[in-house]
């Protein structure tokens, strides 16, 4: 889902903190330590996720002039997962449980027995199969605070907050996705803001409807 091409369904997020007078340095060796790192078949974890050029997910080279484009900032956020299918998964499983069943002569194995046969299928599979990847890009105005990324699953929106707060958790930088409230926050003086922690919610429909 490209900021080039594709989809053009967003989230809008507002960043919250004060950027460093001189950030574009600071920034990209920030960003380059959440470089999208891919998965290993030896590795424990089933799913990453990480920074790559925007809509150029193969292209992990993160250059200020990829990334830093007049008052903006463009990211591909990249996550690849293990996915095997499960008939597949099963079928070998199950083809190994027979054979370590008839090699130890047992009618059942234990639960650790499973686990550690699992755990061997499963980094079998993960030597025919290639991770599944998926990525989305985001343009950060830094003029106005605000993020545009080009997803709209919660999901994947969890991902960004996560990857984001690990980049730049160093300049006290957060993200807070877009709402009437974060709206008015943004608008309204610290005495107003605080006014709408008592905002009640009301219903416009009559009781009796």
């Amino acid at each position: 889902m490209g900021l080039f091409g594709g989809s053009v369904s967003t989230t809008k997020f507002y960043v919250r903190g004060a950027l460093p007078k001189r950030f574009v340095e600071p920034f990209i060796k920030a960003i380059r330590t959440r470089t999208f790192q891919e998965l290993q078949v030896d590795e424990e974890p089933d799913e990453r996720a990480g920074w790559c050029v925007a809509s150029k997910p193969l292209d992990l080279e993160l250059l200020a002039e990829n990334v830093v484009v007049n008052s903006y900032v463009l990211l591909g956020l990249r996550i690849d997962k293990w996915r095997i299918p499960r008939a597949l998964f099963k079928a070998h499983f199950d083809e190994a449980a027979a054979a370590q069943l008839a090699k130890t002569g047992k009618e059942r194995l234990s639960k650790k027995e499973k686990e550690e046969l699992k755990f061997r299928v499963n980094r079998k599979l993960r030597r025919k199969v290639l991770p599944t990847m998926k990525h989305y890009d985001l343009c950060w105005d830094l003029n106005r605070n605000e993020l545009r990324f080009w997803n709209r699953s919660a999901r994947v929106n969890d991902e960004l907050r996560t990857v984001f707060d690990q980049t730049f958790s160093s300049f006290e930088l957060t993200l807070d996705e877009d709402s009437p409230y974060m709206a008015a926050s943004g608008l309204l003086s610290p005495e107003l803001r605080e006014s709408l922690t008592e905002v009640e919610q009301t219903s416009f429909l009559s009781a009796e409807a």
